[in-house]
């Protein structure tokens, strides 16, 4: 049976230098992707949030985000900020056959190691983002731009 293309966003979670900022990042790709009829998964919004469930177990997390990338076609990870979690998850759709496309803003170090990885297909970089002082009326938000490129995934979307 053919089926909607699903992505499976992955990025750190833990100890995150700007929180609301990057999980605004990560709601807005979710929105981009659904808009543009795409299915996706974030952890963070599906019971495994570090800070709203800490009583999810370890072992529970790394099973359902396991369970949940293998019922993906393509990963988007945020490698913005380091993230062992993110660096597993990776590395199973690597040894999945799922295609992973990286996104950080520019001038950011990479590992080197990560950009290596045959699993990864595209690298794309977002505008720098200052952190905001928090006085600032300036939002942190991304803006639809951010994410735009998400479009530039195998169309259609209906996979047999």
């Amino acid at each position: 049976p053919s089926h909607y293309m699903r992505i499976f966003f992955a990025g750190p979670l833990t100890d995150l230098s700007h929180p609301k900022a990057t999980k605004a990042l990560y709601i807005k790709l979710g929105e981009v992707a659904r808009a543009n009829g795409f299915d996706y998964f974030w952890a963070f919004l599906n019971g495994t949030d570090p800070i709203k469930n800490p009583e999810v177990t370890s072992r529970d997390v790394y099973q359902r985000d396991i369970a949940e990338l293998q019922k993906s076609d393509v990963m988007v990870a945020y490698v913005g900020e380091p993230s062992t979690g993110t660096g597993l998850e990776i590395e199973h759709a690597r040894i999945k056959n799922i295609p992973v496309y990286l996104l950080y803003e520019k001038g950011k170090n990479v590992s080197r190691m990560l950009l290596g990885c045959p699993a990864v297909k595209k690298k794309s970089c977002l505008p720098p983002n200052p952190t905001p002082s928090p006085n600032s009326t300036h939002s942190s938000k991304p803006s639809r731009s951010s994410a735009q490129w998400i479009l530039d995934f195998p169309r259609p979307y209906c996979l047999v």
